[in-house]
């Protein structure tokens, strides 16, 4: 059986800006870095629940938007 493959921050993070770049340019809002933090980790948590991140990855990854 083959190990699975997960994905990496950098790869997440790609992801993430863009859709808070297309959810930018939908709203126009600018949003703080208090809002920003706590999608993150939310983003991470969906992440983790969907198991595309490990529970190790998910605790362990820092919020870049601090």
């Amino acid at each position: 059986m083959g190990k699975k493959v997960r994905a990496t921050k950098k790869e997440m993070l790609a992801i993430f800006m863009g859709q808070l770049k297309e959810n930018k340019q939908k709203h126009s809002q600018k949003v703080d870095k208090i809002t920003l933090r706590e999608c993150w980790n939310n983003y991470v948590d969906s992440l983790n629940k969907d198991g595309l991140v490990t529970d190790k990855q998910a605790r362990t990854w820092t919020n870049p938007f601090h």
